[in-house]
């Protein structure tokens, strides 16, 4: 996912189940909110685990999490703004 624009999600910004070797760059994020976990990223564990993902570039702004990752591993998270 690369050089999105995502806002006033009710629910997550960007959703990857099971996801493995995906890259979201360049994306802005703001305003994910009320269903929890109103995460900007939510990166799911599927059946045998989320890894070797990578968020650059991203600026998440209000979300009630920025990132959630779930039982996964290998995830590079780098030049990334984050803000409550």
């Amino acid at each position: 996912v690369k050089n999105c624009k995502i806002s006033h999600c009710g629910r997550q910004g960007i959703t990857f189940g099971l996801a493995q070797f995906c890259e979201i760059d360049g994306c802005d994020i703001s305003d994910v909110f009320g269903v929890s976990p109103g995460a900007g990223i939510d990166i799911e564990e599927g059946k045998r685990g989320s890894c070797h993902n990578v968020i650059r570039n991203c600026d998440i702004k209000n979300c009630t999490y920025a990132i959630v990752q779930a039982q996964g591993h290998s995830m590079l998270i780098e030049n990334c703004t984050i803000d409550g």
